[in-house]
């Protein structure tokens, strides 16, 4: 199967809010969505990777977050207006970012209107008689998405992403949450399928200052060390990440995209890109995963691969 991976696509806050709004943590994101980055997020760059995705021929959309800046309701009715009309009839799986987390938001009014996108079963066995259903709030993860199942991939999808105090973007997963990927992943092994995981926050040590990691990473790197994965992708640095953590049976990728939206790289930062996943069982059984990073020619408004790939790899 061939997999979109896109993450941090900050789509445009299109109406000044109420100033009631932002009598909160907002009042900060906004004045910073003011000030540079609805100059550094913007759509045509996200629409014109989403173009090339979709004339590559790919079965299904993962997305790591960040659809909103400041977790208004207006921005989630139009992140589910975008993603109904720019992904229909791809099948999408969607974890929440910190941003679309920036505030406490009745989940209706926030990322429940996302839904569509969040369908799914909490164990392998309740996938195999119940049909995928709809998130019921932040806690309602992780989750087993539809999205490649029927073809013996099983993509979990953890939310890493409370609300936090201004100033922090950090993340944490918790006990119960990381308990409940190790049985999901032990699962799904044992039924020799794929194990792809979906967080936002990057799981590897020393990607981002302390205001921006996973708080509770040790405990999340200690149960892939004894559970495994084949493949982990993330987001939120806005840069690309190629790093890898320690599994049972070798070496586990982790894969963290760059913005979807930039419309220019400076210093860390790249262009708009995304991943192209291609990921398929050879006849000997063992799973193939092949990593295309599709980059955003600014001049030009046209994408091709990015200078660096990161790896092809035989999974165990």
């Amino acid at each position: 199967m061939r997999f979109a991976h896109f993450t941090d696509l900050h789509l445009p806050i299109r109406a000044r809010p109420r100033v009631t709004a932002l009598l909160s943590k907002r009042v900060l994101g906004y004045q910073s969505w003011l000030r540079k980055r609805h100059k550094r997020h913007q759509q045509w760059t996200l629409d014109t990777l989403v173009a090339d995705a979709k004339a590559k021929g790919i079965d299904g959309v993962l997305v790591t977050g960040d659809i909103t800046n400041i977790a208004l309701p207006s921005e989630f009715r139009d992140a589910a207006t975008w993603m109904a009309e720019q992904l229909t009839g791809l099948p999408t799986a969607f974890v929440p970012g910190n941003h679309d987390s920036y505030v406490d938001l009745p989940w209706a009014d926030g990322l429940g209107l996302l839904d569509p996108f969040m369908e799914g079963w909490s164990n392998l066995d309740e996938a195999e008689t119940a049909a995928p259903r709809a998130r019921t709030g932040a806690d309602d993860f992780p989750f087993i998405a539809p999205i490649g199942l029927a073809q013996g991939i099983c993509c979990i999808c953890a939310n890493s992403c409370p609300p936090t105090a201004p100033g922090m973007a950090s993340g944490r997963l918790g006990d119960a949450q990381i308990a409940a990927l190790a049985a999901i992943l032990d699962a799904a092994k044992a039924r020799g399928l794929y194990r792809l995981v979906l967080v936002h926050h990057p799981v590897s040590d020393g990607v981002v200052s302390w205001r921006k990691a996973l708080h509770d990473a040790p405990a999340f790197q200690a149960m892939i060390a004894a559970h495994g994965a084949d493949l982990i992708l993330h987001g939120h640095t806005h840069f690309p990440v190629h790093a890898s953590l320690t599994g049972p049976d070798g070496p586990v990728p982790v894969l963290g995209g760059g913005s979807a939206s930039h419309t220019a790289g400076h210093g860390k930062y790249t262009p708009a890109r995304y991943s192209l996943l291609d990921i398929a069982r050879g006849d000997d059984g063992r799973w193939q995963t092949d990593v295309t990073i599709q980059e955003l020619d600014v001049a030009r408004k046209s994408v091709h691969p990015a200078r660096e790939q990161p790896w092809t790899k035989a999974a165990v």
